[in-house]
């Protein structure tokens, strides 16, 4: 799951911890951070067309213009929606509104955007960039060695247990501090770590 945030993440060109709050509300609410990062990627597309009257119209409706958005995070950019959007809700308008900003996507969001404000103060567990990071490194690892060698079940135990001790121990053969030898097999290691 970190490495798919730090992939959004990188998508977006934002930072993990804003996708993981994104992806905590969408998680609350029922949807996943793909459903949102969809969602985002086409309210980014309107608000760099925000003269379009369709566009001009659906932010007027929630009380907002598109300079409001610049400079925010994808989350900062989604609490100001789910504010403009519950404060439209008194009076019945909001929904059209959402979906011309954020396409078809955007109406499966609108449970997140009446919650949002409900949890707005909550602490939300975030993972530290660092953290994210080297999930992603270690997935990426992963992903290679799968596509660079056909391995059978039995040398699949071996070769996670090698990323294991490598990745969080060391790198063998420089890079890094050397791995201490382990003659244990990776059933063996499996075993012991679970």
């Amino acid at each position: 799951e970190f490495a798919h945030v730090a992939d959004v993440a990188q998508r977006f060109d934002t930072t993990a911890e804003s996708i993981q709050k994104l992806a905590y509300h969408a998680k609350l609410a029922g949807s996943d951070v793909d459903s949102v990062a969809q969602a985002m990627g086409k309210f980014v597309k309107n608000l760099e067309n925000a003269d379009d009257p369709k566009v001009a119209e659906a932010l007027r409706q929630l009380n907002l213009q598109a300079r409001d958005f610049i400079g925010l995070a994808p989350d900062e950019q989604m609490a100001l929606l789910s504010q403009g959007f519950n404060d439209a809700q008194t009076s019945g308008r909001g929904v059209v509104a959402i979906t011309d900003l954020l396409g078809k996507s955007g109406g499966n969001l609108i449970p997140m955007l009446r919650e949002w404000a409900k949890v707005a103060g909550e602490d939300i567990p975030i993972a530290s960039a660092e953290s994210i990071a080297k999930c992603k490194e270690f997935d990426d690892w992963m992903t290679r060695l799968g596509m660079s060698a056909k391995v059978t079940s039995a040398n699949l135990a071996e070769a996670f247990s090698l990323g294991v001790k490598v990745f969080f121990g060391g790198r063998r053969g420089g890079g890094g501090p050397e791995v201490p030898a382990d003659d244990r097999t990776g059933a063996e290691l499996m075993a012991d770590m679970a």
